[in-house]
């Protein structure tokens, strides 16, 4: 700008610091380009997982299917037509857990997911593990242990999802290890009172483990580490953070790629010494020794 009075001539220069400006709007840039990211990601995702969940459902349906179809051939057969609603029940059952498994990552995504205790028989909780984790290993030979604390009182707890959380842990063990294999669940009593349990619980396999970056991420929904693989929705760990997250419990995992893999949680479970439940027969105690990671 030039300005005149008279015989003299005056220069206004202004100046402007745009460094600030610039990063700001380099920050800006960057999370745009980050939020685009993650949002294909996203897509991503969640395509593949429907394409997995359309492939993983249709598996036992179509079993579900043909065995009705054995079951008309066999009816004057009891023995195979047993045998044929045995199998049409697993798959059932499987298709089941797949379907549970959307409806709970849905509760968890709306904030509904709440536990609601009741009281719980230890030994009955423990027995029910063995029949079913203990089918699942036997029909991959695999070799199934329980290791339990002392004690048979009743606990305070919410025993679908205390279960839920055992048998997602669990059956992703039996998945993911090998025929002749071994997978653990020991659980060790640290302190205990007249209102209080803490215990330190460890799901253990010989299977083929997990990798360094799987491990960073295997909490996120819909993320599975073999992914050209059915037999899951990529969504079982998710619900077990939650269970934890909603317990209030500690948790980690030690896993190495071919050798098989720890998870740990440390969970504090409250008494009901005043409500003394009959017990069923208790299981035969084994001495447990199993590699701990944390």
């Amino acid at each position: 700008t030039v300005l005149r009075e008279s015989d003299a001539t005056y220069v206004v220069l202004g100046f402007r610091s745009v460094d600030e400006v610039a990063h700001q709007e380099l920050e800006y840039q960057r999370y745009l380009q980050n939020a685009r990211e993650d949002a294909e990601k996203a897509n991503r995702a969640k395509s593949l997982f429907l394409s997995n969940m359309s492939h993983d459902i249709r598996t036992p349906m179509n079993a579900v299917i043909n065995m009705i179809g054995f079951m008309r051939e066999d009816l004057e057969n009891r023995e195979r037509l047993e045998a044929d609603l045995d199998r049409m029940e697993n798959s059932s059952r499987f298709m089941l857990s797949l379907i549970n498994d959307i409806l709970d990552m849905a509760k968890i995504e709306s904030g509904e997911m709440n536990l609601h205790p009741e009281v719980t028989s230890h030994t009955e909780f423990l027995n029910g593990l063995q029949n079913t984790i203990g089918v699942l290993c036997q029909e991959k030979s695999i070799t199934f242990e329980i290791h339990r604390s002392k004690g048979n009182r009743p606990l305070w707890m919410d025993s679908m999802r205390f279960y839920q959380l055992f048998f997602n842990l669990l059956s992703n063990a039996v998945k993911n290890t090998p025929e002749g294999g071994r997978i653990t669940y020991e659980e060790v009593c640290l302190e205990q009172n007249e209102e209080m349990c803490k215990y330190d619980y460890y799901v253990t396999d010989t299977g083929r483990g997990m990798s360094k970056d799987f491990q960073k991420k295997m909490f996120l929904p819909f993320e599975r580490e073999h992914m050209n693989e059915s037999g899951g929705t990529g969504l079982g760990l998710s619900i077990v953070k939650k269970i934890l997250d909603l317990h209030g419990g500690r948790y980690g995992v030690a896993s190495v790629e071919g050798k098989g893999s720890t998870f740990w949680f440390e969970l504090p479970v409250l008494r009901t010494e005043s409500l003394i439940l009959p017990e069923p027969p208790t299981l035969p105690e084994q001495k447990a020794d199993v590699e701990r990671g944390e």
